[in-house]
């Protein structure tokens, strides 16, 4: 026969806890990142990182990776970057609230081997991206960027599709 535990009770007879108080910690949640690529598509993804920032008294960091083009001279590259970086302003300005407003950063290279590598680097503590819905043949020989992500990601990753 198996013997039911009761409660422990307290002198005033109410349930208390074996152990006593159970401190419950929340996972630090400071830095989300968004990676864009400019298609339009991106805006779901930093309404879902900024109300998490939000909730967890975080930033939102825009990141952009920009491809290495082996004929770029320093100058087009610097031209490129700081391109990127006043589009990334201005995403941030017109779709992330002030209080949750990270600085942006441009990442140059290949995007799912950069952004996991800076990611890692800068201790981001959760990745929020879009996943776009390409089909064909280039998506089943190569893959997304975004399952490249997910998969190799040491942070949480939060993938938004559309609704």
């Amino acid at each position: 026969m198996i013997s039911q535990r009761k409660p422990a009770l307290s002198a005033e007879g109410e349930d208390r806890a074996v152990l006593g108080r159970v401190r419950v910690r929340h996972p630090r949640m400071l830095r989300f990142w968004v990676p864009i690529d400019f298609t339009g598509r991106s805006p779901r993804a930093i309404l879902y990182a900024a109300a998490m920032a939000a909730k967890f008294n975080g930033k939102v960091h825009l990141v952009h990776v920009l491809p290495v083009v082996k004929k770029q001279t320093e100058a087009d590259l610097a031209k490129a970057r700081a391109q990127a970086l006043d589009k990334l302003d201005e995403r941030a300005r017109t779709q992330i609230p002030v209080e949750v407003r990270g600085a942006p950063e441009v990442l140059e290279g290949v995007p799912d081997e950069a952004i996991l590598k800076a990611a890692r680097k800068n201790q981001v503590d959760m990745i929020v991206l879009y996943r776009s819905e390409r089909k064909g043949l280039k998506q089943r020989l190569f893959g997304a960027v975004s399952d490249r992500i997910v998969w190799g990601a040491e942070c949480p990753v939060v993938v938004v599709g559309r609704l």
